[in-house]
């Protein structure tokens, strides 16, 4: 490996992202620091090394990059010094090549700004790197991204949806001569649910309606008109299925009908308050 001298590192990095993974940008120090700053290409077992390149196996990568923490020798471990280099080559910091030595890291645009010339700064602000446009780039979506959070915090909580929970337990209290509260829990949770997957009140009023016709005048199933039953997980279902009159529409049917209308026009007009609002 390389020893002694020095190598530079544009102080734009200080800008990027990876400023703030100290484990990524020790990496990425460490594979700057020990590519081949010779113009002349080396050959090791067989193996090209050019300019920019280092070649390395993940396990002495590992080892090199050991460190003390409270008196104790640490190292990362291989998973993570692969998940590091992924993440590197996925930012275009650099590509890597598997060889029978170990693997073959190439920094992106090395000579770019490791040339010692005059034009090096002009050649960076003039055409900047492919490396600088990525850095500038996670930069601006990190920005994007904090202002969206941001925005999202401070702008005013979206209106829950009215549910008229009250109307739809007491038109099915209506129909069927129950007395069930629209405050329990779990009632307000099943009509919730299916409130929110799309369903509206009319809706509701229409499996009640359905449900009575079929079961009002069957003692088997007339004590499954209930909450827990008609606006649970079959509520599409019963909403679907074919209308089965029975003789309790004419006992019952015009007085819902009346019921039904009267929950319709108030919330007409609740509707209409809100758009005056």
């Amino acid at each position: 490996m390389n020893s002694g001298g020095f190598f530079k590192m544009n102080r734009k990095i200080f800008e990027s992202d990876i400023w703030e993974n100290p484990n990524e940008f020790r990496l990425f120090f460490y594979l700057i620091a020990h590519a081949r700053w010779k113009d002349e290409p080396m050959e090791k077992g067989g193996v090209k090394i050019e300019k920019g390149q280092f070649l390395r196996s993940y396990r002495n990568i590992r080892d090199d990059l050991e460190y003390l923490e409270n008196n104790a020798v640490k190292k990362y471990s291989l998973s993570q010094i692969k998940r590091m280099i992924d993440s590197l080559v996925e930012q275009d910091r650099v590509k890597i090549k598997t060889t029978r030595l170990g693997t073959l890291f190439s920094i992106v645009n090395y000579s770019k700004y490791q040339d010692s010339c005059e034009n090096t700064e002009e050649t960076w602000n003039e055409d900047g790197t492919q490396l600088e446009r990525s850095w500038n780039n996670k930069k601006k979506e990190k920005k994007e991204k904090k202002d969206n959070i941001n925005n999202n915090k401070h702008s005013p909580a979206e209106k829950k949806p009215d549910i008229p929970y009250q109307k739809i337990v007491d038109y099915l209290n209506q129909k069927t001569g129950s007395e069930y509260k629209h405050t329990t829990k779990k009632t307000r949770r099943l009509i919730r649910a299916r409130w929110n997957e799309g369903f509206k009140f009319k809706d509701f009023i229409t499996v009640i309606d359905k449900k009575c016709d079929e079961w009002l005048n069957d003692k088997e199933m007339v004590k499954y008109l209930r909450p827990v039953t008609l606006f649970g997980t079959k509520f599409e279902s019963y909403l679907n299925q074919l209308s089965t009159k029975s003789s309790n529409e004419g006992r019952m049917g015009k007085a819902a009908a009346r019921y039904q209308k009267a929950i319709e026009d108030e919330m007409e007009d609740d509707d209409e308050k809100e758009w005056d609002s």
